[in-house]
């Protein structure tokens, strides 16, 4: 069906981030026959799988495979995240030396501290509670672009591509009588896009108790 006006959107990371499954052309080209234009998708046919190192070690891994590049950062919404500190924090302790005060029996985590380690690179776990469920997006973010032939900015009967210096109201329309409401209209025009999505690995299917309510 066709894309109407209140529908057009940028390109999204999950779009960017696919082979064919959610979106099947990109950049106007067909994944099918242009297959570097494919990033990898890690899946289950059935169910879901569980979090685990290997599993986030393996989507980190696909893109050094596909290239020699290191990826920068993992997407992923708190669900994952709340996966991932299950895995991590199987006991915790707390020490008392001799003499001194009981501890705080803090609980907790340090997100700026959250991530994987490759070698010398730290890949920081980067939060967006937009993104679905049960998925991670392993990204390289250097080859991450984004263009802009019109920066926001509010319509109004004067604009020109720089947009107008304050909102303009507009008369809403009707299809039978007068309409008594104002609009007002504020307008983006540009697009995000990826130089090479094969350096891209999304993973998915993840087991996810706190947003998806898996079985834990």
């Amino acid at each position: 069906s066709s894309v109407s006006t209140y529908g057009i959107a940028p390109n999204g990371l999950r779009g960017i981030a696919d082979d064919g499954t959610l979106q099947g052309t990109i950049y106007g080209l067909s994944r099918s026959t242009n297959p570097t234009l494919n990033a990898t998708v890690r899946t289950v046919a059935s169910g879901t799988q569980s979090y685990s190192e290997t599993l986030v070690r393996s989507s980190v891994d696909d893109i050094s495979m596909n290239g020699d590049i290191e990826p920068d950062e993992i997407w992923m919404n708190v669900g994952v995240r709340s996966e991932h500190l299950k895995h991590t924090i199987p006991d915790r302790r707390y020490n008392v030396m001799a003499g001194g005060a009981l501890p705080d029996y803090k609980i907790g985590f340090n997100s700026a501290k959250l991530g994987f380690q490759l070698d010398g690179k730290f890949l920081p776990f980067e939060i967006d509670r937009d993104y679905p469920d049960r998925e991670l997006v392993v990204v390289t973010k250097k080859m991450a672009r984004k263009t802009i032939t019109r920066k926001l900015n509010w319509l109004a009967d004067d604009s020109d591509e720089s947009g107008a210096s304050s909102p303009y109201l507009f008369q809403a329309p009707s299809s039978s009588t007068y309409s008594l409401n104002k609009l007002a209209c504020i307008l983006w025009d540009g697009n995000w896009y990826h130089e090479q999505p094969m350096f891209l690995t999304r993973t998915t299917a993840i087991n996810d108790v706190y947003l998806a309510g898996d079985p834990a």
